[in-house]
C-alpha cells in the first residue's frame, strides 16, 4: 500500500515541489492535518468514541486547559472508582460547592463546569474539588499524529472515513494552485501596468511626439529657404531658359555693331592714305629722291594731302569713339554676367539653407521612427504578457472549478457518512477502530 503522500498525489496529478502546482510536502502535511481535523470536528458525538482518545488527569481544585470541545466524558476519581461527572453551567458553580444547597454536587454525584479565561484557553473544572488529593480525568477525542510522507493509514481512525482528509488535502492543494496561477496573472499585469511597460510606453509616446512636434516648424523655416532661392531662381530665369541671357546677348550684340562700325570707319581712311602716297610718288619720279624731296611738291598737292589728312584723322576719331562704345558694353555684359553669378550665389545659399533644415527635420523623424520601434517592441511584449496573465487566469479559473467539483465530493461523502452513523452506527464504523 503506497504512502499518503502518494495517494494524494496520485488525485492531484503533479507530485510535491512540481513545476505547475508550486506546493510541498509541508505544505501537504499542513492540509492533510487541517483535513483531519475538520472530519473529526464534523462528527456527532455517537461517532466520537470511534476515533482515538486522549486522557488526562488533573487536580479538581486546579482544573486543566480545554483545547477542544470534543468533550467525551469527564471522571472523578473515588477511591478506587471513577464516577462520571454531569456538566453544568459555569454559573451553577457557587451551589454546586455548597455544602447546603440542593445543587450540591457530592462525591457520589460530581459535576464539571467550563470557566472561560480572558487570554488563554478555557479551564475545565470538576466540584467538589477535595483536599488537593484526589484526581479528575478528562476524556477527549484525540486528533491522530500522522506522517504523511511515511505512514500509509491512519491511526485511531475509521476505514470508512480515511478518504476524506486525503481528498480535503487535494482540494487545498487546487486551492493553492488557483492562488499561485492568479498572482503570476497578476504579476504579469502589474509589469504592463505598475511603473513598468506602460510607463516605458508612456514616456516614449511623449519622446515620439517632442520629435514629430519639431518637424512642422522646421519644414517651415526650410520652406522659406526654398521659396527665397526660387525666387533668385526666378530672377535669372525671368525669360524662360532661352532669355535667361537676354540682357548679356544684347549688350554684346551692341559690342559687335560697334566694332563693325569702327571696322568700317577704318576701312573709309584708305583713298585718303593712298592719295598722299601718289603725291609722294610722282614727287619722287620729278626729282632726285633725296630729304629735300617733299620741296618739289606743289602748293594744290599739300594742299590736298592736307585735307585727305584732316579727313582720316576725324575719321579715326570716329571710329575710337565707336570702340569706346563697344568698351562700355563690354563692360556692361560683364556686369550683366556678375550679376547672375550672384543670382546663383544666392540660390545655392537659400537651397543649403533649405537643406540643412530639412535634414534636421529628417534627423527628427528618424527619432522619431526609433522611439516607435522601441514602442513597438514593448508592446509586443505587453502582448505577450497579456497572453501569458490569460493563460494563468485560465489556469486558475480550471484549478478553482476542479476544487469545486472535490469540494461538493468532500461535502456529499461526508455528510453521507455523518446520515448513516446516525441511524446506524456500528454498521458503519463496525469494529474497525485500531487500538
Amino acid at each position: 500500500m503506497g504512502t499518503i503522500q502518494a495517494k494524494i498525489e496520485g488525485r492531484v496529478g503533479e507530485s510535491a515541489s512540481g513545476s505547475d502546482i508550486v506546493y510541498t510536502t509541508t505544505h501537504m502535511q499542513d492540509a492533510f492535518d487541517h483535513g483531519l481535523r475538520a472530519v473529526i470536528m464534523a462528527m456527532p458525538r455517537e461517532a466520537w468514541e470511534f476515533f482515538g482518545k486522549n486522557e488526562i488527569d488533573f487536580l479538581p481544585i486546579v482544573g486543566t486547559p480545554l483545547t477542544t470541545d470534543k468533550v467525551i466524558r469527564v471522571l472523578r476519581k473515588n477511591g478506587r472508582i471513577y464516577r462520571e461527572c454531569v456538566k453544568i453551567d459555569s454559573g451553577k458553580a457557587g451551589p454546586a460547592a455548597d455544602s447546603v444547597s440542593i445543587h450540591y454536587a457530592s462525591e457520589f454525584t460530581p459535576v464539571y463546569y467550563v470557566e472561560s479565561g480572558s487570554f488563554s484557553n478555557p479551564m475545565l473544572k470538576v466540584l467538589p474539588d477535595g483536599d488537593g488529593s484526589k484526581i479528575a480525568r478528562l476524556v477527549c477525542v484525540a486528533i491522530p499524529t500522522v506522517d504523511i510522507t511515511t505512514d500509509t493509514i491512519i491511526p485511531h481512525f475509521p476505514d470508512e472515513l480515511e478518504e476524506l482528509p486525503e481528498l480535503y488535502t487535494v482540494i487545498w492543494i487546487k486551492q493553492r494552485e488557483m492562488g499561485v496561477s492568479r498572482r503570476d496573472g497578476q504579476t504579469e499585469i502589474e509589469a504592463i501596468t505598475d511603473a513598468g511597460i506602460l510607463n516605458d510606453l508612456t514616456a516614449m509616446y511623449t519622446a515620439i511626439a517632442t520629435a514629430l512636434g519639431l518637424v512642422p516648424a522646421i519644414i517651415v523655416e526650410g520652406s522659406v529657404e526654398t521659396d527665397s532661392g526660387k525666387t533668385e531662381i526666378d530672377a535669372v530665369f525671368a525669360g524662360g531658359t532661352d532669355g535667361m541671357f537676354d540682357d548679356f546677348d544684347t549688350a554684346m550684340a551692341d559690342v559687335q555693331t560697334d566694332l563693325d562700325n569702327a571696322i568700317k570707319i577704318l576701312g573709309s581712311t584708305a583713298p585718303v592714305t593712298n592719295s598722299v602716297d601718289a603725291l609722294l610718288v610722282a614727287a619722287a619720279a620729278t626729282s632726285p629722291v633725296d630729304e629735300d624731296a617733299i620741296q618739289y611738291l606743289s602748293e594744290d598737292n599739300l594742299e590736298h594731302a592736307g585735307v585727305a589728312i584732316r579727313l582720316g584723322q576725324a575719321r579715326i576719331q570716329e571710329a575710337g569713339t565707336t570702340i569706346q562704345a563697344a568698351t562700355s558694353k563690354v563692360a556692361e555684359a560683364q556686369a550683366e554676367l556678375q550679376n547672375i553669378d550672384e543670382h546663383f550665389k544666392g540660390v545655392t545659399q537659400y537651397f543649403g539653407l533649405a537643406g540643412s533644415f530639412f535634414k534636421e527635420a529628417q534627423s527628427y523623424l528618424a527619432e522619431a521612427q526609433s522611439w516607435a520601434a522601441q514602442a513597438g517592441i514593448k508592446l509586443t511584449e505587453c502582448g505577450v504578457r497579456i497572453q501569458t496573465a490569460q493563460a494563468y487566469n485560465q489556469q486558475s479559473l480550471a484549478a478553482s472549478n476542479e476544487a469545486k467539483q472535490l469540494q461538493q465530493e468532500f461535502d456529499k461523502k461526508l455528510g453521507i457518512y455523518i446520515a448513516r452513523f446516525q441511524k446506524e452506527p456500528k454498521m458503519v464504523f463496525a469494529d474497525r477502530r485500531r487500538a
